[in-house]
């Protein structure tokens, strides 16, 4: 394994929008088809980051698929939205109960990736206490403002090897037990460009091969959103937060007239298909799941 390049494929799987209560989860029904199609097509093994709290109930709803993915080798973690202007204490009981309710179905949850890529050194104690072993939410170099003026992520500094962040900073290595796997980024990209793998767009290849032959990144992590494949007008009026409830109902309405396949952006899951092609055709690369790249850097780095 130590000559392998591991390639991990992770999806946040969640409503239609961060904040939007009358969720369609159209990505769910229509998306998640195409995505596992191209998986088993190329041996795949994803990370799926579930939502589950009080603006999204994805975990919950749609248990019994979790549960099937994680028993063909998927890895179910966990993703919370909703948390980044609130007091610790909120914070922490959002996502003590989210994975206590994805627990409950029968998951096994390691893994953790903040909503809009949020992570403190005080949220490391709750992953921890939580049981949680790997998280995915840094970005090295991001830094993102909310229109309101809060700040989502600060990750300016971090390392792009992984790490055990520190509880005062989690942008420094320290002492905490949780094994930070950052998210790949063009290091030369100002901190509001987001400069990573987001399948979706024709330059995906070019940053994989700047990760994998140039910067030699022994873990390289591509990020994609359930809802990403959707077809560009359904994708922007389901997340669109007004109409709520009128829309939810038009939106199931046409998923039982129209076949899933047709509410999907074919351009988009062309390129995903082309990057994850292009990625596990190198000799050198492994898909494996966030679980599996985090288990396999502790090992070797025992030695």
């Amino acid at each position: 394994m130590a000559d392998k390049t591991q390639f991990c494929v992770t999806i946040d799987t969640e409503g239609d929008a961060a904040v939007n209560p009358n969720s369609t989860y159209l990505g769910i029904h229509a998306v998640l088809p195409q995505y596992l199609a191209l998986f088993d097509k190329y041996g795949v093994k994803a990370t799926f980051f579930v939502q589950e709290d009080k603006i999204c109930k994805a975990g919950s709803l749609f248990a019994a698929t979790w549960k099937r993915l994680q028993d063909q080798g998927h890895e179910i973690g966990y993703h919370a939205h909703g948390i980044i202007p609130s007091p610790q204490e909120e914070k922490d009981a959002v996502i003590t109960q989210g994975i206590a309710k994805l627990r409950d179905t029968g998951l096994d949850i390691v893994s953790y990736r903040g909503g809009r890529f949020h992570m403190t050194g005080p949220l490391l104690h709750t992953l921890e206490k939580n049981g949680m072993r790997f998280d995915s939410s840094v970005v090295p170099g991001l830094r993102e403002i909310l229109q309101d003026g809060t700040e989502r992520c600060n990750h300016v500094g971090a390392p792009i090897a992984p790490y055990f962040p520190s509880y005062k900073d989690h942008t420094q290595a320290g002492n905490s037990r949780i094994l930070e796997l950052p998210i790949n980024r063009y290091s030369s990209y100002p901190p509001d460009k987001w400069g990573g793998m987001m399948s979706g767009g024709s330059k995906e290849d070019i940053l994989f091969d700047y990760f994998h032959r140039y910067r030699k990144d022994k873990i390289i992590i591509m990020v994609l959103h359930i809802w990403g494949a959707l077809s560009y007008m359904i994708r922007d009026a389901v997340r669109e937060d007004r109409y709520g409830k009128v829309k939810k109902w038009a939106f199931h309405s046409l998923k039982r007239m129209i076949p899933s396949r047709r509410l999907n952006n074919g351009a988009a899951l062309n390129f995903l298909e082309n990057t994850i092609q292009h990625a596990i055709g190198h000799k050198d690369v492994r898909s494996v799941t966030m679980r599996e790249a985090g288990e396999n850097w502790l090992e070797e780095n025992r030695k």
